[in-house]
């Protein structure tokens, strides 16, 4: 049978607990009746945190997508916003059992706004294994699809505890029908964030699903150079620009180099708005993948 095995695979949703869901934060009331943060969270010394009102309009609903979400609190770009401000939804995308279950613990609070989906995104859909990785690891997040046989040969090299998990697979076109499924049919992405050990390529090598995302935000670290110039070249033909790399534990600064561990690219427009708030002498990483 190939590898991987391409079958109909059922997709998991966390048990949904209303009386739980108290979105409870401090907010302000306004005259249109609904209640928002009054001001955006504090991320001195969060790791990966990334200042989203430098690039979205955040007095307004903002929606956004999560592939690869693992506990949805480690080290995570989305949780701050995602857990300060009631007017922010989304989707977020794990497919290993005991981060799954961590990740619905942690979100059942904004279970009403926050749905999480039990699956992998690649660039096929059906069922695919994944190799698990449990030492040597920080907080597991070194877990990868596996694609081809030649992929279990070369983790197996380095990883001294590992276990196999077989895994929905879902596309990312399937994920935006997820997010309409659960915010209605007019439901768009203003935000997508990716991180997928290594495999980032499939999903934004790409067209992207329509409408597409006003900002597109991936782990790099993990890419050889002519996958990273893939992405930027698919990326850059759909109107997109790079904006910066994000700074682990910067409190949310994007430096315009490229040489941290995530990337953010913005539609052309929203990309002119933040260089045009940079400070004077802010220039626009021109080594590219140089660095």
């Amino acid at each position: 049978m190939p590898w991987p095995t391409v079958l109909a695979g059922s997709l998991q949703y966390c048990p949904e607990d209303r009386r739980t869901s108290t979105d409870g934060d401090t907010r302000v009331s306004r005259a249109d009746g609904n209640t928002w943060a009054s001001s955006p969270p504090n991320l001195d010394g969060v790791k990966g945190a990334v200042a989203w009102e430098r690039f979205l309009n955040i007095s307004g609903p903002v929606t956004f997508v999560q592939v690869g979400a693992h506990e949805g609190n480690v080290g995570d770009a989305m949780w701050p916003y995602a857990t300060h401000y009631k007017h922010w939804r989304g989707l977020l995308v794990e497919p290993t059992a005991v981060s799954f279950t961590k990740l619905c613990n942690n979100y059942r609070p904004h279970a009403r706004r926050i749905r999480c989906v039990k699956a992998a995104v690649s660039d096929f859909a059906g069922v695919a294994k994944m190799q698990i990785m449990r030492n040597g690891c920080p907080s597991g997040q070194c877990n990868h699809l596996l694609h081809t046989r030649d992929n279990v040969k070369w983790h197996n090299s380095w990883a001294r505890t590992k276990e196999m998990e077989k895994v929905p697979v879902i596309t990312l076109a399937s994920v935006w029908e997820e997010l309409r499924a659960a915010f209605g049919a007019s439901a768009a992405v203003d935000l997508l964030v990716v991180d997928v050990e290594g495999i980032e390529e499939r999903l934004l090598g790409s067209e992207l699903p329509s409408p597409r995302p006003h900002l597109v935000m991936f782990e790099h670290k993990h890419l050889h150079q002519q996958a990273k110039q893939h992405i930027n070249a698919s990326l850059t033909a759909q109107g997109y620009e790079f904006v910066g790399g994000v700074a682990g534990g910067s409190g949310g600064v994007v430096d315009v180099k490229r040489g941290h561990g995530d990337w953010l690219y913005a539609q052309t427009n929203v990309a002119k708005s933040h260089m045009a708030a940079q400070p004077q002498g802010s220039t626009r990483d021109t080594k590219g993948f140089e660095l």
